[in-house]
């Protein structure tokens, strides 16, 4: 939904210091600035950016980093089915880096720590 809204890919968003999109929605919604996600080549009128709004805050609380805090799908469709229904704020949604970026991004002694065993397997034979 957040790609929808915003016209961007979550993966490979470089247009600003965050690496994803979920990064960049959540670092708005922090600032109360959500609205610079709504993509402009939407044309929303006025009346629908709070509903946009509303859309991204659903998508914010279904990435939420623990799952108990993550709303059912039933939940999500009658939060979108009903603009009355009252919605919790999000927390702190699950902000991952993948093992690309990370290799990038992190030092060496964070990189390690994705091997459980510190081991790496440099040549693969088939059987």
């Amino acid at each position: 939904m957040l790609e929808i809204i915003s016209g961007k890919k979550n993966t490979g968003f470089y247009g600003s210091e965050c690496l994803c999109l979920l990064r960049y929605a959540w670092d708005l919604w922090k600032r109360d600035c959500v609205e610079e996600l709504i993509d402009p080549m939407l044309e929303l009128p006025k009346s629908w950016s709070s509903i946009a709004m509303r859309y991204i805050q659903i998508s914010l609380l279904c990435v939420e980093e623990n799952p108990v805090d993550r709303p059912l799908i039933s939940d999500v469709v009658a939060m979108l089915n009903n603009d009355k229904r009252a919605i919790e704020s999000p927390i702190n949604p699950t902000l991952t880096v993948g093992r690309a970026l990370a290799k990038a991004t992190l030092s060496q002694q964070e990189v390690e720590s994705f091997s459980i065993n510190n081991m790496t397997l440099s040549h693969v034979d088939a059987r």
